[in-house]
């Protein structure tokens, strides 16, 4: 939810969807997805239709078998664009968040099918391609190319019988014109994406993809970057790129062609509807409420509230020790969002257009958040563990064999560990082996496992690396267990699939800075030069 452009929300402002009296959800399970729509039944059924021919076209078009995902992410469909904002910032028409907890996306109930403005479709299709592509390519890809790939599939349109592959992305039309006779290298050459990655790369991907010829130098380019190639050497397998750049503006500028398939004959996803309760009513406002807004007052309000209209309700007291617990991390994780963008300022060159949005995003959350007084902080931090154990404690009691209640309490109980109290590491682990007991496929309690060996500074068992490697192969859309096991990986020298991991968050689009800094960290550590 960090963006340097798009600074977090009060809490108020979402108050509009929070009001869980608002809407009725309707919930659709397949194989792959949930999805969650407010409307009527047939919305949520027919978006569960699409997600999935849509997921079944992704791993047909790129030779993938479907195996079925024991970690569905899930999709709420909300009624408007407004909605939307109010759940992240001004101007997003849907999002996608992936990390150690679970994948969800966010997006509008809107299925127009064509036109000159992003539409809910495309939105998700974007993003869902986005979690297509970590799930299922295990390796870098340019950034430029991650968000292309992601454009070039945001256009399918699902109809009754038929999918159309290749659309024009005619949203992208005003960059195109005015990105007209860019050279192709600003964007091929360049380790992060920008919007040119969205419009120039979009139509260069089409190109490439449209002619065989071409179709065979990119997947060349490909496999010489995923290979260890930097962008300039693998650039070559594309040709000259003066002339790739008069070719892309010659093929913008004539008829672009797209591709029909008939779906006729493909079986029809198994989809499973049902009317959540009234009290899973009211938690999936405030549940999306939590997941999406950083500041976890007014979800904590709420639930106190929905407590004393259902006392004893083990499902809410399980999200309100899961909203106070991310009221307790998120005072770490504001202060390392300011940290990243002061070590992306320092890289930034003394004359570069980026430097007055980054001081504005910093000073901005030190006002907003209070972070001179971090005694404060500190305390309301403490006030917040102390509250998400008493609330999980009390679910635990009532219901002992809860797979991810015995992770939160494992997780806080870290977190008492490493603020010194050394015995709670056994303890902490303890919940977590249980978790992993009850619910094998859930990869947090996996990566927890690991991470706990890891910050204690014991001697950490053979099976935790294993358990670290399992957690990956179950999310590897999640950048935090990315990350830890390329490090782990290196620190067992194993240098080489150190590294290929590391280099998908280094140049995924929105890298952070230390994303970078961790590659060039192992190749260090295996005495390679800079990449």
């Amino acid at each position: 939810m960090h963006r340097i452009h798009g600074f977090l929300l009060s809490a108020t402002a979402a108050l509009g969807l929070a009001s869980p009296a608002a809407a009725e959800w309707h919930k659709a399970e397949t194989e792959n997805f949930i999805v969650y729509s407010e409307g009527k039944e047939d919305r949520v059924r027919a978006f569960a239709r699409e997600l999935e021919l849509f997921d079944a076209l992704l791993h047909q078009l790129h030779g993938i078998e479907r195996s079925g995902n024991p970690n569905r992410p899930t999709i709420y469909l909300v009624d408007s664009s407004r909605d939307v904002e109010k759940l992240s910032w001004s101007g997003v028409g849907g999002f996608y968040t992936a990390n150690e907890y679970g994948t969800y996306a966010v997006g509008r109930n809107s299925r127009i099918k064509t036109g000159y403005r992003l539409n809910g479709n495309s939105i998700l299709y974007h993003e869902y391609a986005h979690h297509f592509m970590y799930r299922n390519f295990n390796s870098a890809v340019p950034a430029w190319y991650s968000e292309a790939f992601a454009e070039f599939y945001s256009t399918t349109v699902i109809g009754d019988d038929t999918i159309e592959i290749g659309r024009p992305a005619n949203h992208r039309t005003y960059s195109l014109q005015y990105h007209d006779g860019d050279s192709v290298a600003e964007f091929l050459l360049a380790e992060q994406g920008d919007n040119t990655s969205y419009s120039r790369g979009w139509l260069l991907l089409h190109m490439l993809q449209s002619d065989p010829g071409y179709a065979h130098r990119l997947a060349t380019y490909l496999d010489d970057f995923r290979n260890g190639k930097s962008l300039e050497e693998a650039a070559k397998a594309l040709g000259d790129l003066d002339r790739l750049t008069d070719a892309v503006g010659h093929y913008g500028r004539g008829k672009l062609q797209f591709s029909i398939l008939d779906t006729t004959n493909l079986p029809a996803p198994a989809i499973t509807t049902s009317l959540p309760d009234p009290v899973e009513q009211e938690l999936i406002s405030i549940d999306l409420l939590r997941r999406s807004e950083m500041r976890q007052d007014e979800p904590i309000r709420l639930l106190k509230k929905l407590e004393q209209k259902y006392p004893g309700e083990p499902r809410v007291k399980f999200a309100l020790a899961k909203a106070h617990h991310d009221h307790a991390t998120f005072v770490d994780e504001i202060y390392e969002y300011v940290e990243e963008l002061r070590r992306t300022l320092a890289e930034e060159e003394p004359k570069s257009e980026k430097i007055e949005d980054l001081e504005e995003a910093i000073a901005y959350n030190i006002k907003e958040y209070d972070l001179a007084d971090k005694a404060k902080l500190r305390a309301e931090q403490a006030r917040a563990y102390a509250d998400a154990e008493r609330e999980v404690d009390v679910v635990l009691a009532a219901m002992p064999d809860h797979p991810r209640a015995n992770a939160l309490k494992g997780e806080i109980l870290m977190h008492k560990a490493a603020k010194g109290e050394d015995d709670q590491w056994r303890a902490a682990r303890g919940y977590l082996v249980k978790a992993n007991r009850l619910s094998p496929e859930d990869p947090l309690p996996l990566y927890l496992w690991h991470k706990a060996y890891r910050d204690s500074g014991d001697e950490m068992p053979e099976v935790a690396h294993m358990g670290l490697r399992k957690a990956y192969v179950l999310a590897p859309e999640s950048k935090k267990i990315r990350n830890a096991l390329a490090r782990d990986l290196a620190d067992l020298g194993q240098f080489e699939p150190a590294i290929a991991i590391a280099k998908i968050s280094a140049f995924s689009p929105h890298a952070w800075t230390t994303d970078r800094k961790l590659l060039e960290d192992i190749r260090k550590m295996a005495k390679l030069p800079r990449s």
